[in-house]
């Protein structure tokens, strides 16, 4: 994905590498979203409506308990990454592999980006240590001031503004101090909790999807350095 491209590869249901590169908008990534969806496990989708159901329907009923807060719907949404199926996990990998990975990236290399690291800097795992890092410490900070639950609410909602600076501005000096906590916490969980080890097949659709990402994205010159294969 670059700024204004978004680019996807999966097999279908008898096996065929397909693939698509589109705008980056909020069509694209809403269908790439209900793609992602679509192919994940029955466990994962439950406990994501679960969740859902817990923050929304508690509220609409004449009874006391008035269900999970509105801002758990945010610690589901980063906290996804900790509780992705294997799949997908391995899919994460194939994805970093490709980033990592030194030389040409294509087809006829996939024995290589096989081999390459599977961590990457700007993975949105550092996002999601960057939210709950600030939950933490603002809750903490808060509490001082006023009730547990105050301070987690207030927190939760501060930390998203947080989050925004971080991605925005986390290659800027001001944050190197946070990027030094964040970044191996990062690195830690990439390495052990939101990747697996992808096989072939997840391999091939990381770099598919990194070729047709190069076609659209890159000059001629980079696409040729880095992606064009033997024979094209």
């Amino acid at each position: 994905m670059t700024n204004q491209t978004l680019a996807c590869s999966f097999h279908d249901r008898e096996g065929v590498l397909r693939s698509w590169s589109k705008p980056l908008n909020a069509k694209t990534l809403g269908y790439a979203t209900l793609l992602v969806w679509r192919s994940s496990s029955f466990w994962f989708k439950a406990i994501c409506g679960l969740v859902i159901l817990f923050i929304v329907v508690p509220k609409l009923l004449p009874i006391s308990w008035q269900g999970f807060p509105f801002y758990s719907f945010f610690y589901l949404l980063f906290g996804t990454h900790f509780f992705f199926p294997r799949g997908l996990k391995q899919y994460h990998a194939a994805e970093h592999k490709v980033f990592s990975a030194r030389g040409k990236v294509n087809h006829q290399e996939l024995k290589k980006v096989g081999q390459a690291s599977v961590l990457n800097r700007g993975c949105s795992t550092g996002l999601v240590v960057a939210y709950f890092l600030s939950v933490i410490i603002c809750t903490l900070l808060g509490a001082g001031f006023f009730s547990v639950t105050t301070s987690l609410m207030v927190s939760s909602y501060i930390s998203l503004l947080f989050v925004g600076f971080y991605f925005r501005f986390n290659r800027h000096s001001i944050f190197k101090g946070v990027v030094a906590v964040v970044l191996p916490l990062s690195y830690w969980l990439q390495e052990r909790v939101t990747t697996k080890t992808p096989t072939q097949q997840h391999l091939e659709c990381a770099i598919e999807s990194y070729m047709q990402l190069g076609k659209v994205a890159f000059s001629k010159s980079l696409y040729k350095k880095r992606i064009e294969e033997e024979g094209e």
